[in-house]
């Protein structure tokens, strides 16, 4: 019995992709994305939109990009809620990070 509650956490407990939502358009010189205003509050995965955005936020990387305080992010992996947009309090605002 207790070994069922324990998968059932394990399983609960799946990290998901970090997904971002542009607040605004925007360029990116060194990526070359352009986000047009069709694009503004669309859902993307961050890791396929920006490398240097991912390892930043990841804290793998110290390179910034232009893109990163543009953006809001949901790490919880949360979009939809049995098909309805996630409530506004998952979103929330890019962490300053600082340099090393």
């Amino acid at each position: 019995m207790a070994w069922k509650a324990a998968m059932s956490l394990k399983q609960a407990m799946v990290r998901c992709a970090p997904v971002v939502r542009f607040k605004i358009k925007v360029f990116c010189p060194e990526c070359g994305l352009r986000v047009q205003p069709s694009d503004v509050g669309e859902v993307r995965v961050m890791r396929d939109v920006c490398k240097t955005m991912w390892r930043k936020f990841m804290q793998l990387d110290d390179r910034h990009c232009p893109l990163f305080r543009t953006c809001e992010v949901n790490d919880l992996g949360v979009t939809s809620i049995q098909g309805h947009r996630a409530p506004p309090s998952l979103w929330r605002p890019m962490p300053r990070l600082k340099g090393r």
